[in-house]
């Protein structure tokens, strides 16, 4: 969305030649009025990070580290008005007017097998599940809901009650980036491979197996977290003997 200014006025116009700016701001002309909040302050977000983005994430950690080191790759600010959260609007708005974003790149660690005597034969079987997507909402583990007036919900596994809405403008996009990297909406899949050990005469200690995650993190203004989508690539696994 581009900001027209225009003699102490604004409107507003889509970025994208087929797109449309929200309705809020593409109205002729508005003005703006603005003061600084003492509760928060935002820092530089500068979009994507192509660069980052286009380097392959090493597999340089050790094998025995379950949280794996993520590397994030792009940071923007939401505003409010594309987030629905189950609270009031004025509790929203008095720690969220925006919405951190930032997109995150993990190897997650699907399978890991020891050889601490030796005994092994130099061939792995890797035979785990994954799920192309997982979501949670206020930390804590979410499914989709529904799709309401222009959002998608998503509310919390258990008590349904914690819940998150975000705008298909928003949602969609994202849907749509991962796509382009290969992401397949494939729900539950099995990851089935052999993996035989090819190094040197003193064999080896462990084996890891590895799936590419792109996760997106939406946090508070106030530094809590809010709501955080994982796109499982599922076509990128790599393995890793030590």
């Amino acid at each position: 969305m581009e900001i027209v200014p225009k003699k102490g006025k604004f409107t507003a116009k889509s970025a994208a030649p087929d797109g449309f700016a929200p309705w809020l701001f593409r109205k002729k002309y508005w003005r703006v009025y603005a003061t600084q909040p003492e509760n928060y302050s935002l820092s530089d977000a500068l979009g994507l990070d192509i660069a980052l983005r286009s380097r392959p994430l090493k597999l340089d950690f050790p094998i025995t580290v379950e949280d794996t080191p993520k590397s994030t790759i792009g940071k923007w600010y939401c505003p409010f008005f594309f987030v629905k959260e189950n609270r009031s609007f004025k509790e929203q708005m008095s720690n969220a007017m925006f919405y951190e974003i930032s997109l995150e790149q993990i190897w997650e660690q699907l399978y890991a097998k020891g050889n601490f005597y030796g005994d092994c034969a130099n061939v792995v079987e890797v035979n785990s599940s994954v799920q192309s997507k997982r979501v949670t909402v206020n930390g804590e583990a979410a499914v989709e809901a529904a799709d309401v007036d222009g959002f998608m919900w998503f509310a919390n596994v258990v008590s349904r009650r914690e819940s998150f809405g975000l705008s298909l403008a928003v949602w969609n996009r994202m849907r749509l980036e991962q796509s382009r990297e290969g992401w397949v909406d494939a729900g539950e899949e099995r990851v089935e491979r052999v993996e035989e050990f090819g190094g040197g005469l003193n064999g080896w200690k462990r084996f890891g197996c590895y799936v590419f995650v792109k996760r997106y993190v939406f946090k508070r203004m106030d530094g809590s977290l809010a709501f955080a989508f994982d796109f499982v690539h599922n076509r990128k696994i790599r393995t890793k003997w030590e």
